[in-house]
């Protein structure tokens, strides 16, 4: 799967709000979120598809998001 191709199917696969880059810092800066992602892991179950293995991995953005509360984003 291209790099464009998860752009476009991830924000479809997960609840949280869905950031580009350029987004993201501009939420950050505003403190309209706070960044997750940073220096965590997550390991998702293999799918058997390229799709598969963004589901997985949008039901740990998913969590994340759960535990660290409503105002975050992810990129």
């Amino acid at each position: 799967m291209s790099p464009s191709q998860v752009n476009n199917t991830l924000p479809g696969l997960t609840t949280a709000k869905y950031y580009n880059q350029l987004q993201a810092i501009e939420a950050k800066k505003d403190n309209k979120c706070k960044l997750i992602a940073k220096d965590r892991t997550y390991l998702a179950s293999i799918g058997f598809m390229p799709k598969d293995d963004l589901k997985n991995a949008a039901k740990g953005i998913d969590e994340w998001v759960i535990i660290d509360g409503p105002m975050q984003t992810f990129y």
